[in-house]
């Protein structure tokens, strides 16, 4: 038995038209959605490149200024630096303070010098640091900006490294024994302290005591004398060493 189907005019008709609703839907779904989201996706692309132009615009007019405010910090930091001494030896603080401590017409007793190897650290106050949810956020043109100027200034960096450019400072720990009468010892205490004379120079600490000493007279004879004995900590800050 054979079956036969036969087609009207009519579902011919329907045939077509659903074929014709198929190959639309899947053009609509597989071509033309893919391209409407992808065009969205440009779109969204293109207003972030918009907004990253605008940014670096405005970072690049205040170029100029922070340059300027760049030469002025690094002038400030060389002429603060004046104030240091150089890189000084053992030797040469010895001289240095037993040169004022006779000029203050004291005894020098004794010198304990300390030079540490390592640089002197500066540990800021901790409410002067931003704290990490605190700090600015550079935008991303900043700090591509930074990045590029990173890798273009790295070599000069390493050069300058080379040649010692590198500014660091060394804290010099000394105690120095000291005597005389307590108003001599107390100038000798005003003289280390004063920073337009010796800005370089810090007092620590210091503490008194008293000294029963045997001298002369004119006459030759043996005197018992009673003086002050001053026992003062030191910090010299000196520059880093000059690499030959």
């Amino acid at each position: 038995m054979k079956l036969e189907m036969k087609f009207t005019e009519r579902d011919k008709k329907l045939i077509v038209f659903l074929a014709l609703f198929l190959l639309i839907v899947g053009v609509g779904y597989f071509v033309v959605r893919p391209l409407y989201i992808r065009v969205e996706e440009l779109k969204t692309q293109a207003e972030d490149l918009q907004w990253q132009v605008e940014q670096t615009k405005s970072y690049l007019a205040r170029l100029p200024q922070l340059r300027k405010m760049n030469e002025e910090l690094q002038n400030d930091k060389q002429q603060e630096l004046q104030i240091f001494y150089p890189h000084m030896e053992s030797q040469e603080l010895d001289k240095m303070i037993t040169g004022l401590t006779l000029q203050a017409s004291l005894g020098a007793k004794s010198l304990t010098i300390a030079i540490p190897d390592e640089p002197y650290a500066i540990t800021p106050y901790f409410l002067s640091v931003p704290q990490p949810d605190e700090e600015e956020q550079l935008s991303e043109s900043e700090q591509a900006y930074e990045d590029e100027k990173a890798d273009n200034t790295q070599p000069e960096d390493a050069q300058a490294e080379d040649d010692g450019a590198e500014q660091v400072l060394y804290a010099a720990l000394l105690s120095v024994d000291a005597t005389g009468s307590h108003e001599q010892l107390q100038k000798y205490i005003d003289l280390l302290s004063d920073d337009e004379k010796y800005p370089a120079i810090q007092v620590d600490s210091y503490t008194w005591d008293n000294e029963n000493r045997v001298d002369t007279d004119e006459l030759g004879a043996l005197r018992m004398q009673q003086g002050e004995v001053l026992h003062i900590e030191l910090s010299i800050y000196m520059q880093g060493k000059e690499e030959d």
